[in-house]
């Protein structure tokens, strides 16, 4: 699949299984927003030093990639991401709070 079109930009988008939208629309701008926060997720994974959380980052970072294609899928007729997938995350949220890994207040970015 290539990564450009040479197409122009008319304003328009295809989303994937081939649909054209607005590159204004809500979808568009939710997996736009979905792809910066799998960045933030990768480069908070890449700092840690804490192997469990690198773990639990890396695998927020593949169900990521699964909502990313079920929002920016105009055909797609399943749900990627399962209620036996977020029970699980749930459960690794308690695992790490329990751990002292927890939220423990708002940090000024870059502080």
């Amino acid at each position: 699949m290539k990564i450009y079109t040479k197409t122009g930009d008319t304003g328009t988008t295809s989303l994937y299984g081939g649909e054209i939208t607005e590159k204004h629309s809500l979808r568009v701008d939710a997996y736009g927003t979905l792809d910066e926060l799998q960045a933030s997720v990768g480069f908070a994974r890449a700092l840690c030093e804490v192997s469990e959380v690198r773990q639990a980052l890396k695998e927020i970072e593949r169900q990521l990639i699964l909502l990313m294609t079920e929002v920016s899928s105009s055909k797609l007729t399943v749900h990627m991401i399962k209620e036996d997938d977020v029970k699980r995350m749930e459960q690794e949220i308690d695992r790490l709070c329990s751990k002292g890994f927890g939220f423990s207040g708002f940090v000024l970015p870059g502080e």
